[in-house]
């Protein structure tokens, strides 16, 4: 029997060692049907019948919900307690399951042992395309037994392996299955044990993969190499779209890596990386990235360790970038200040998409107390610039001219002149110069403290440039690992890669050799399962068949080297793959004759033979440019399809000398980068022999009786050595910048001889024209996706079919009272504003369900900036207008809502500060919404006028939905629905129709019913939104700039509403 079929059969055969079914004695003698019985019975046996079968000869309970559940397309068992003999159990059962496409098994302890059975059953069962296996102790058995699955499942469209406990080495069997596994789009590896190596194997498959395009690599600890050397295959990788990296500890270090790839990846749109220890600076260097990039729409850095200075740059790189794609940035931690908000609303105007969630306004910008700069520096500066001698300072203060000045004449002086020194600086100065304490200041040490002042600041000067250096170097080095790491990720789609001389290691990723696409000639694929290539000679060169026996392989000829994968389902360690031949734009399709063995998954052998012509053949077979023919079908159903491939050789030769050249300019720089580094410290010990001089020189000036003429020779030599000196180093500088030139001519000499080469000998562009064309088709799709979901332009109008979809939530900030226990009140704009308050904003709330005031704003900017232009109190000694549930709306400059004594709705005009109330007639107190209490009258506006949703006693807690007549502030029509309204989340009218939303998750809502007032017919829909928070009080429409606001946990929440254009609409379902 097949060893990789699963089935009762193989279960009554199998081995009975299991230390799970030791444990059940002899209780498989009692239980278990006879070989004979099973076989005469399986034909007539149901699913449900199977797994109960199999149960019993387990000894395992039967689950309901499986059986409950067989014949669903979804089948959640998550938290079931399964073990790996029920899985065995369960697998057997799905063996011939033709309905079920997402299987869950998540946290059941189904262990390497039980994860078998169910890749097992994958390789008879092609319908399950969504597979959940997290939190199962997989490990690194495993991680062997999904991945060699993988590697030739073709059903299997997402796959969760979340927290199965996979160690550093394991990330190799997924980057091996992956190298040839095109289905996968969804990836989830996140809570295990990734690190250094396992980064390096990740990022090996993200080069090598075509097909994933969301991938959860939270809660790792990809860092320091393992961030680097994973973000270089990201840098080549061309489908990953969704990227989660939180909690992973990437560091500075991750973050610049993540820059340089995001330089040149143009698929990836979301990307996570919160909690992963970045800093300021590591968000410069995100930045450098972003400003290459432009497809990336969504950034997450919520709690790393940034401040209001990597905010702005973040912000700052979005408004100087005008390709950006960012729509929304989430640094929900970060508090920030008024120039931050500032220039999010300057930012905004440019790009309108933008979302950024922050922490709130109140951050501050850390900065050191600027240092006082030294007062003998603030001199020498002031002479400078006057070109002025130090002597002419002192000389002019000294009007005896004894050297010496009294310290009152000193301070007095330089207090009287333009330098710029303040009290304190010229008291610091005197202190050094009169440390004697003598009261007088002389000319020799107000020289001596220039002398110690030029020599703090030159060892202050080398201090910033050691450190600034180290930094440098340490970013280099960073940079040559990623470097590295991309040469040996990167796929040479221009090569038809063959693992050929290589040595095994399974520890990394593995050296291969190469045969260039020019030695192609002509290809035929017939039935035979053979490949030949016929060059233009008509010559035939017959390649190794696929998964054939040796014996049926033809005899190699000189011209032809064969390359054999080693067998895959071998329980030795596998070795690293390239990507499969489809993948570098060779397909190949051939049915296994009589006299050919079938490539099978589970046969004892899975070789795959690849060609490579040799150098000679290369330089003596040239053909034509590329040009296309047609297939044809040939005698005996044999399908030729031919290909001329350009035919000019190669010049290896000017290549490798390029290379050598490359080499030797590579030793000239470094070699110049040494000189330059002696020149600097040369260049030091000049200044200060030079500054010696001169104050020795100046002084000789001030008193030349004192010197005898010996003295004055000896000044003079050292004046000749410093010239000698000065003009050895010019020389030197001057060969160096002629070595320079050169090095130029020659790096110009190269460029020029690459773009020739790359112009007429590469002309199919393969890895160009491939990744040109990828991005090109996903800016087409993104040009389509935004034109058909762009909301309708014509405010006011309700010529749509309803809403189509909403938006992701638009994060304001906190509340104006900045503080979350504010859980419950609303926000937003006019429905019906007055001339000149269009941009009016409005708000209210209280930590219970009472309505005691409302405060409006001039515009959102003043909003944010939590600047009310009027704050009206509903409540005062005279009068109590208090209201009770915030489901209020204004609208033409008058609050609406309910009134908490009476019961009843009431409107409270702002303009003329009065009240007034009225009944709604059955109305009833005791039903509210499911989110927040008191929410018994409901006020909504819309294109169509003011409503008021409620419930009565006769309706028994149904809603009811009224239009009020504004003007006699009274209803005037109602409607009765169907839906009960505890069970609702929020309602709000748009067009005259009543949604109504429910939960979903703690993360997702959804509106799920709508009454149309003018038909008076209701529908389901399925129309689900994000949450920000869980719970929410608030939820209203406005008509004028068609937006919902809602208020979450104290949050300013807004949407977006995309409608429906030419009457089509969700095709929702008619209620009976």
């Amino acid at each position: 029997m097949d060893q990789s079929s699963l089935s009762l059969d193989s279960l009554s055969l199998a081995e009975r060692g299991s230390p799970y079914e030791a444990e059940l004695g002899d209780e498989w003698d009692t239980d278990m049907e006879t070989e004979a019985e099973l076989k005469s019975s399986r034909k007539d046996m149901s699913t449900a019948e199977l797994y109960l079968q199999a149960c019993k000869l387990v000894g395992v309970v039967p689950v309901s919900y499986f059986l409950r559940n067989l014949g669903c397309t979804t089948i959640n068992l998550n938290h079931h307690g399964l073990g790996p003999l029920g899985g065995k159990a369960m697998a057997i059962a799905l063996v011939t399951d033709m309905h079920t496409t997402t299987l869950e098994l998540a946290d059941n302890f189904l262990l390497a042992e039980g994860a078998r059975c169910i890749v097992e059953m994958l390789r008879a069962n092609f319908t399950i395309q969504n597979l959940d296996l997290s939190n199962n102790h997989l490990q690194t058995a495993g991680a062997e037994c999904v991945a060699k699955m993988l590697l030739d499942n073709v059903s299997i469209k997402s796959i969760k392996l979340s927290g199965n406990g996979f160690a550093e080495h394991d990330a190799r069997w997924f980057a091996e299955a992956f190298s040839s596994n095109y289905r996968v789009k969804e990836l989830d590896l996140s809570h295990n044990q990734f690190g250094v190596r396992g980064g390096e194997y990740l990022g090996q498959m993200l080069a090598n993969n075509e097909g994933i395009e969301l991938l959860d690599l939270s809660w790792n600890h990809l860092r320091m190499k393992g961030a680097v050397a994973f973000c270089a295959g990201l840098k080549v990788n061309v489908t990953l779209k969704h990227l989660d990296l939180s909690w992973n500890g990437f560091g500075n270090e991750g973050a610049l890596a993540l820059g340089e790839a995001l330089k040149f990846n143009n698929t990836l749109v979301y990307l996570d990386l919160s909690n992963n220890r970045i800093t300021n600076e590591g968000v410069g260097m995100l930045c450098r990235g972003l400003e290459a990039n432009d497809t990336l729409r969504t950034l997450k850095l919520a709690y790393n360790s940034l401040t209001v200075e990597g905010a702005l740059a973040l912000i700052s790189v979005v408004r100087n970038t005008p390709k950006t794609a960012i729509e929304e940035i989430n640094i929900c931690n970060v508090l920030v200040n008024e120039n931050f908000v500032q220039l999010l609303e300057l930012t905004c105007q440019e790009h309108p998409s933008l979302e950024v969630q922050y922490g709130g306004v109140g951050g501050f910008i850390a900065k050191k107390p600027p240092k006082r700069p030294d007062p003998m520096k603030v001199i020498q500066d002031y002479l400078d610039e006057r070109k002025l001698r130090l002597w002419d300072f002192f000389r002019n203060i000294d009007k005896d001219g004894t050297m010496h000045v009294p310290v009152s004449e000193f301070r007095k002086a330089v207090q009287q002149s333009s330098i710029p020194l303040d009290r304190f600086q010229i008291e610091e100065l005197i202190q050094r110069l009169d440390r004697e304490r003598t009261g007088s200041v002389d000319y020799r040490g107000l020289a001596d403290t220039r002398k110690q002042m030029m020599r703090d600041h030159r060892r202050q000067l080398r201090k910033v440039e050691s450190r600034q250096k180290k930094e440098k170097q340490k970013s280099d080095r960073i940079l040559k690992t990623f470097q590295t790491a991309v040469e040996a990720v990167t796929p040479h789609s221009s090569m038809v890669m063959s693992p050929g001389g290589a040595k095994e290691d399974s520890s990394g990723p593995q050296p291969f050799s190469a045969t260039p696409l020019s030695s192609w000639h002509h290809i035929m694929m017939s039935n035979s399962s053979r490949y030949s290539v016929t060059n233009l000679s008509s010559e035939h060169i017959h390649l190794p068949m696929i998964g054939g026996t040796a014996s049926s392989r033809p005899t190699s000829s000189p011209a032809m080297r064969s390359y054999s994968q080693p067998n895959l389902m071998d329980s030795g360690p596998l070795p690293f793959l390239t990507k499969p031949a489809s993948a570098q734009g060779i397909h190949s399709i051939s049915n296994p004759s009589k006299n050919t063995s079938k490539l099978s998954p589970t046969g004892n052998h899975l070789t795959t033979s690849r060609p490579a012509l040799n150098t000679k053949q290369l330089a003596t077979k040239p053909v034509d440019l590329w040009t296309e023919r047609n297939g044809t079908v040939g005698p005996g159903d044999q399908c030729t399809c031919e290909a001329f491939l350009p035919g000019s050789t190669f010049p290896m030769g000017e290549l490798v000398q390029l290379e050598q050249t490359a080499v030797q300019i590579s030793h000239k720089l470094e070699l110049e980068i040494v000189k330059v580094e002696m020149f600097e410290s040369k260049l030091t010990i000049y200044m200060e022999k030079v500054v010696n001089l001169t104050v020795l020189i100046k002084i000789m000036e001030d008193d030349p009786d004192s010197y005898s003429e010996l003295y004055i020779q000896e000044v003079k030599i050292q004046i000749k050595q410093v010239e000698a000196l000065i003009l050895e180093l010019q020389a030197s500088i001057q060969t160096s910048y002629t070595v320079l030139i050169t090095i130029h001519k020659e790096i110009t000499s190269m460029i020029v001889v690459l773009t020739r080469l790359e112009t007429k000998y590469d002309k199919n562009l393969v890895l160009v024209t491939r990744r040109e064309y990828i991005k090109l088709q996903q800016k087409l799709e993104e040009c389509e996706r935004r034109h058909n979901e762009i909301f309708n332009p014509n405010i006011g109008s309700c010529n749509h079919g309803g809403i189509s979809r909403l938006s992701k939530p638009i994060i304001s900030q906190l509340n104006a009272n900045l503080n979350a226990g504010y859980m419950y009140g609303g926000w937003g704009k006019d429905s019906k504003p007055l001339p000149g308050s269009e941009n009016m904003y409005w708000y209210s709330a209280s930590t219970d369900t009472s309505v005691r005031y409302v405060s409006v704003y001039t515009d959102y900017y003043s909003l944010i900036m939590r600047q009310a232009k009027k704050t009206y109190d509903l409540y005062a000694a005279n009068r109590d207008w208090r209201g009770r549930g915030n489901n209020y709306v204004i609208r033409n400059n008058t609050l609406y809502y309910q009134f908490a004594n009476p019961f009843s709705m009431a409107k409270y005009n702002m303009t003329s500060q009065t009240a007034e109330y009225r009944v709604v007639p059955k109305a009833s107190n005791r039903f509210s919404y499911h989110y927040s209490a008191n929410q018994n009258l409901d006020f909504a506006a819309d294109e169509n006028g003011l409503w008021v949703t409620y419930a009565t006693e006769e309706s028994k807690g149904k809603l009811v939905l009224g239009k009020i007549d504004e003007a006699a502030f009274a209803l005037k029509e109602v409607w009765q629905t169907s839906v009960f309204k505890p069970s609702v989340g929020n309602t709000f009218m748009v067009c005259g129709v009543l949604y109504a939303t429910r939960s979903v998750d703690i993360h997702t809502d959804e509106i799920f019913y709508m009454y149309n007032t003018r038909t008076r017919k209701e529908n389901y829909v399925s129309i689900p939104f994000e949450k920000f928070q869980e719970n929410y009080v608030y939820l209203d429409y406005n008509p004028t700039d068609q937006k919902l606001y809602m208020y979450n946990r104290g949050y300013y929440v807004s949407y977006h509403v995309w409608f429906n254009q030419n009457n089509q609409t969700n095709k929702p379902q008619l209620l009976i």
